[in-house]
């Protein structure tokens, strides 16, 4: 396990998700990611990383971390003054030039609950010395003009005059084994609970989907009051669970199921968003007709009382929906019966960007935004609801 330094554990914390470079007291160099299930898992298997530091022409004290765990569309995420500026060249954090210059790093992963869950140390490879690198970027015309700083930080494709590549030579390490994180939590209504978390209970086939759902529980209680503005796979009566979580307003029900998907076919694809469908559809057809019994019977009052549904399905960010390879459920079901599609970190990310509008209206204006948006995808001719590029503008998502 890493130690990081007491800055870097903060901004650790303070991270919806993303990353944070450290360098410790012995000169260790640490790499802190912190991401949904999905991405966490695809590291531990071995996926290659990059670390790309950007050209200050670009973007001054900025770097991109890749993975790649899908050819031709790696998850990206950008992050810049990663503590002090380097004293000769300030354009550059310190310690981002430190990475070009050592033979390995130490790679720590977060779970969404800020807690450490796995570390490994891997191998540096660069495939141009940094000096030489930075004696073209202020002395070469042509890599003084490379365009205007992105806003999505994305520069695909990547080049040397855009940004200095690092590549870290990444193992499968999902055999190892990690120690069992465990942490005392606040609440947003200030109550204490504890959160316990071992990565191997969560390595097995079939058990994937539970530390997604732990991604997303994370997520909720960050924002929302438990058991009565979020609740946590709710029980019918039969102790069978209702649906993964349900999120309340006054007059709106966010019926929320999580499916990770582990395969890239799409036959498997295709069966695991089709079962969210008929369960969502099943469930709502319940709530409609007066036809649920749930151990929780206050929750059930407030789902019979209140008046507009939506359907939302979380899949792991690397499974990419488009109208071809959903075409199946696009043939097979109305329109009304189909969810928002929206990937988990998408979602952690949006209900970010609320927070930082008007956290004391959180639920109220979430809930709202994703009834427009459903009502908004029934009126127009998209054939899929799917979320995945957003911007808010005043109370509404604005899908790319």
């Amino acid at each position: 396990m890493y130690v990081p330094s007491t800055n870097a554990k903060s901004k650790i914390e303070s991270l919806v998700q993303g990353f944070w470079i450290d360098e410790s007291e012995l000169g260790e160099i640490a790499l802190l990611i912190k991401l949904e299930a999905s991405l966490v898992n695809s590291i531990v298997k071995g996926v290659p990383l990059e670390i790309v530091i950007r050209n200050p022409h670009i973007d001054k004290r900025s770097c991109t971390l890749y993975i790649h765990d899908i050819i031709d569309e790696p998850f990206y995420v950008t992050g810049k003054f990663f503590g002090e500026a380097d004293k000769t060249v300030p354009d550059f954090d310190k310690v981002t030039l430190a990475i070009a210059t050592t033979n390995k790093i130490i790679v720590s992963l977060y779970n969404l609950d800020s807690k450490p869950i796995h570390t490994k140390e891997l191998s540096i490879k660069c495939e141009e010395n940094i000096h030489n690198w930075l004696f073209k970027i202020y002395n070469y015309h042509e890599y003084s003009e490379q365009g205007e700083k992105m806003i999505n930080g994305c520069y695909l494709p990547e080049n040397h005059k855009k940004g200095f590549s690092i590549q870290i030579i990444n193992y499968d390490s999902s055999e190892t084994s990690d120690f069992h994180a465990i942490q005392l939590n606040m609440d947003k209504k200030g109550d204490i609970y504890t959160t316990h978390f071992n990565l191997s209970n969560y390595g097995d086939n079939g058990k994937h989907g539970y530390f997604q759902e732990n991604s997303i529980e994370s997520i909720l209680r960050r924002h929302f009051v438990i058991n009565e503005e979020f609740y946590c796979s709710p029980q019918n009566t039969d102790e069978t669970e209702f649906t993964d979580f349900i999120l309340l307003s006054k007059s709106i029900v966010i019926l929320i199921e999580s499916k990770y998907i582990i395969s890239k076919k799409q036959t498997k694809i295709n069966q695991a968003l089709k079962k969210a469908v008929l369960q969502l559809k099943k469930i709502k057809s319940q709530i409609n007709d007066n036809l649920i019994d749930l151990l929780d019977k206050s929750l059930e009052k407030q789902l019979m009382n209140n008046r507009y549904i939506v359907k939302v399905c979380l899949i792991n960010d690397r499974v990419i929906l488009s109208e071809d390879n959903t075409k199946n459920l696009i043939d097979n079901f109305a329109k009304e019966d189909l969810p928002i599609f929206i990937p988990v970190s998408i979602f952690n990310q949006i209900l970010g960007a609320f927070a930082l509008k008007d956290l004391n209206n959180l639920c109220e204006r979430f809930t709202q935004s994703l009834f427009f948006e459903s009502w908004s995808y029934l009126n127009s001719d998209k054939p899929i609801a799917y979320i995945r590029d957003f911007k808010i503008n005043g109370e509404d998502i604005d899908v790319n």
